[in-house]
């Protein structure tokens, strides 16, 4: 079984995105550090610049995570890049399970009157 995160890899490949990791490891406290507080990966797709956040199944955490970087996000989406979570779920399908992604592409509204 893999990660989240190389799921969301295999994902970007398949698309043929060109993408960067952006996390980094604090040694000292034993915690990544995403780069805003909100992107895994910068990813390329050919028109836009992405800023990636995978997770498992935790969407809505991850989700108010990003909706709480406000003020970075928004910068981001004025500068015409893109917000993407990607959050890996099981699935039955044809009686067995499958990861199957679940995809939010972040908009303006999504930060609007705080939300």
């Amino acid at each position: 079984m893999s990660t989240p995160t190389r799921k969301t890899l295999d994902w970007m490949n398949k698309r043929e995105w060109v993408h960067g990791l952006v996390e980094q490891y604090n040694h000292k406290i034993k915690r990544k550090n995403d780069l805003f507080g909100i992107f895994d990966y910068i990813a390329l797709d050919g028109d836009y610049i992405i800023g990636v956040q995978s997770c498992d199944a935790s969407f809505k955490a991850h989700t108010k995570t990003i909706l709480k970087h406000r003020e970075a996000a928004i910068k981001w989406l004025k500068g015409q890049g893109k917000i993407l979570l990607i959050g890996w779920r099981i699935l039955k399908i044809d009686g067995k399970d499958k990861y199957r992604p679940r995809i939010k592409f972040f908009k303006m509204e999504d930060f609007e009157n705080g939300k």
